[in-house]
């Protein structure tokens, strides 16, 4: 099922807070459009809105910002469903023509809350451009910067795919550039829009009562949403055997990340719901990944274990693609600042880069870069990594590329994700293989030591079970 429709600027309208749009003065045009809803939102806050000839104006006061957990601004939205997760895409355009004083920018927020999770690309009266974003209701909100020193009128553009965020600007040469990527559960439904802010005159204590007023202009504006779900098959039997030592395999055959109940041969995946799998030549299914994501699967005490990956890349990614396997991933949702893994990165096009992932910092150490004959060839490939004890190895569609011993600081266990930036790929199979330590199997990963030697029995009165021994 695939589906596409744009919202394209109301003409002719006036909409005080809270009325929908009348057939009386919104013309033959308006009447087959949507009409926006709005509303003031803080204890305070004043505002209202005026739309006509492709042309919004929303005028606000006492509306600090839309950063804290109590979000205070003047919203004008619509409901819009966003039923199928990674299948389902909204884009949202928008020329900034001027902001007197405060915010404004283009939001997408799961529901009235004031807590309630959402992303907002936020431009400010003095010329910086951000990403914010609370992640689940209640959640404190973060933020990323995407330019500074823009200037008015500026064009922004911010896309949802899944639970995925990716804002864009247009900058003086005209040309669209990517800002950053983020992530927020906000749901099967939201309500996307444009948003102002007064501000306050201090940014220290933001308890600060103010009586500022703004007035934000808006034009040009599109709303895109598309959909490219293809139903799971129905009453599904995997009739390929699973292996020996196999630990998880995706083939994609059910034509689900989701469905349950979780196996060896039916992993469920972490972070993503619905996926984009159609049909291949022979009739069995494949993931065709586009755009960004990062998602988890396995178990976070795997510990000697191999990972391969059967894909293709199209022809057509631009240079800044870039596809990533992470193993011996360790993240706790709570600690993101402890994060640590191994990262295997296909990047610019050639390269193929290995890298240690540090907490405390987010380090990334490098191993080693090697470069390929070229890899975004629509061609299928294989790529391999290994990992025992504290040895590494990497293979390139059967060949070493990459060996070697983190003798330094090893990440010796952990599940498996992938990560990708303006990706446009076909995954066909993922499986991952036990490898086999004769010497205390797992044991020695979790306890960062005796690789090349037995546990000793002594430590069996400390706690400590030797039947990986």
């Amino acid at each position: 099922m695939k589906k596409k429709y744009i919202l394209l600027p109301l003409l002719s309208a006036v909409l005080a807070a809270g009325l929908p749009l009348s057939a009386e003065n919104a013309g033959d045009a308006c009447s087959r459009a949507q009409s926006w809803t709005f509303e003031n939102f803080g204890k305070r806050a004043a505002g209202r809105m005026e739309v006509g000839d492709s042309v919004m104006t929303i005028w606000t006061g006492n509306t600090k910002n839309a950063f804290y957990e109590s979000d205070e601004y003047s919203f004008a939205y619509r409901a819009q469903d966003f039923p199928y997760d990674d299948c389902s895409r909204s884009v949202i355009e928008v020329t900034i023509d001027r902001i007197s004083s405060g915010s404004a920018g283009i939001m997408i927020r799961s529901d009235r809350k004031q807590s309630a999770a959402n992303v907002h690309l936020e431009a400010n009266a003095t010329g910086d451009l951000f990403l914010f974003f609370r992640k689940t209701e209640g959640a404190f909100t973060a933020y990323k910067r995407v330019a500074s020193a823009i200037s008015f009128p500026v064009d922004v553009r911010l896309t949802r795919q899944g639970n995925m965020y990716m804002s864009h600007y247009r900058n003086a040469s005209g040309d669209w550039v990517k800002g950053p990527t983020v992530m927020a559960e906000v749901g099967d439904s939201q309500l996307t829009g444009f948003y102002a802010c007064s501000g306050n005159d201090s940014q220290i204590g933001y308890e600060i009562e103010s009586d500022r007023r703004s007035e934000a202009v808006f034009s040009n504006w599109s709303i895109t949403y598309e959909e490219n779900y293809i139903p799971a098959e129905e009453n599904f039997t995997d009739s390929e055997p699973i292996g020996e030592n196999v630990l998880l395999r995706e083939n994609f055959a059910d034509g689900s990340l989701s469905n349950g109940p979780e196996s060896a041969g039916n992993p469920i995946w972490n972070g993503i719901r619905y996926a984009e799998l159609p049909y291949d030549e022979d009739g069995g299914r494949y993931w065709r990944k586009r755009g960004d994501g990062i998602y988890h699967l396995g178990d976070k005490k795997w510990a000697d274990y191999a990972v391969d990956i059967d894909f293709s890349v199209s022809e057509d990614v631009p240079q800044s693609a870039e596809f990533s396997v992470f193993v011996r991933y360790q993240h706790i949702s709570i600690y993101e600042k402890m994060i640590k893994y191994y990262g295997v990165t296909l990047k610019d096009g050639n390269k193929l880069v290995m890298c240690r992932y540090e907490s405390g910092g987010n380090t990334i150490v490098p191993i080693k870069t090697v470069t390929l004959h070229g890899y975004a060839d629509g061609k299928r490939h294989k790529l391999q990594v290994r990992m025992l004890d504290k040895a590494y190895e990497v293979l390139w569609d059967g060949k070493s590329v990459i060996e070697g011993t983190d003798e330094l600081r090893p990440v010796t266990y952990g599940n498996i994700a992938f990560k990708f930036t303006d990706m446009d790929m076909d995954i066909h199979r993922i499986e991952v293989t036990e490898i086999e330590d004769s010497i205390n199997g797992s044991l020695d990963n979790l306890l960062l030591d005796y690789y090349d030697t037995p546990v000793p029995s002594y430590l069996e009165k400390y706690g400590v079970k030797l039947e990986n021994k």
